[in-house]
């Protein structure tokens, strides 16, 4: 009786509770699933949308990671041309501060995808630095689909476990694709992310160069359970127009952008959401 009664306290949470800054919570094995972001001290702040890496190690490595602050909330993004930085749209609450090689820059420019629904919709955004980064090369995103059973480096800023208060280190972990859909691709247990790794990249070598694939959207359960990227192959167009060019890939390591970029709010058709089995978590940004 008692059990019955959780579950049905449950229930009602997952269909009826709103906190600030939330954009949906979503039920995953019977748990309340959160999103990967973190408050500006690194603890959940009643739900939270921010993964981290868990049952990984500190990456001294991919130094085009770094870490992403609005407004409070604490996520990862990537380096992906001169002044041009990728990250999950959840992440976005307002301008954002990005710290890279030492350095933090200011954004002069956010878009959000004009289609993002929270969860798994359409979950990117792309950021326009104020000034040019110096010191860090970008990282090339992957231009073609990714595949099941691909070996993968998922990267973030995250914390190292669900109730840790550990936020703002870089780490990584090695995991497999476990399922592909048309937007998004999945992974499960083993390293994977936690509150604070949202927006962050996953890599994998396309012959001997390591190209981003994914953005983490968001985990599945608790922190190291699963997680769930967006195809970074399937928004590559809307994201080198946003950028206005100003976008590294495999057959263009040195884009010549342009300095104004001001794109039509929806220059190209959407990607359609991923309805599929893919696991979805809680998305929404925790704030102190």
């Amino acid at each position: 009786m008692r059990r019955a009664t959780d579950l049905l306290i449950l229930a009602s949470l997952a269909a009826a509770l709103t906190v600030a800054g939330c954009d949906a919570i979503g039920v995953v094995g019977g748990a309340v699933g959160a999103g990967p972001a973190v408050g500006g001290n690194g603890k959940n702040k009643g739900y939270s949308a921010s993964p981290y890496i868990v049952n990984g190690q500190q990456d001294t490595g991919h130094p085009s990671a770094g870490k992403l602050m609005s407004n409070g909330s604490g996520c990862t993004a990537t380096l992906i041309g001169k002044k041009t930085v990728l990250t999950a749209g959840h992440c976005i609450n307002g301008t954002a501060q990005f710290t890279i090689g030492g350095q933090t820059y200011t954004s002069a420019k956010i878009v959000v995808h004009p289609s993002y629904g929270g969860g798994n919709a359409n979950d990117v955004a792309v950021i326009i630095l104020s000034q040019e980064v110096v010191g860090v090369a970008p990282a090339p995103i992957m231009t073609s689909a990714p595949q099941v059973g691909q070996s993968i480096v998922l990267v973030g800023y995250g914390k190292t476990g669900e109730y840790a208060d550990d936020f703002g280190t870089k780490r990584m972990g090695s995991n497999t694709i476990a399922r592909v859909g048309s937007t998004t691709f999945a992974f499960d247990g083993g390293s994977n992310v936690c509150n604070g790794d949202s927006g962050g990249p996953t890599y994998l070598l396309v012959g001997s160069q390591e190209v981003i694939a994914g953005v983490h959207s968001t985990k599945s359960g608790v922190c190291g359970s699963g997680g769930t990227d967006m195809r970074v192959d399937a928004y590559q167009s809307w994201i080198k127009t946003t950028a206005g060019g100003d976008v590294v890939t495999p057959d263009n390591p040195n884009p010549n952008p342009n300095p104004n970029p001001n794109p039509n709010p929806n220059p190209n058709p959407n990607p359609s959401p991923q309805p599929s089995g893919a696991s979805e978590g809680q998305s929404c940004t925790a704030t102190p």
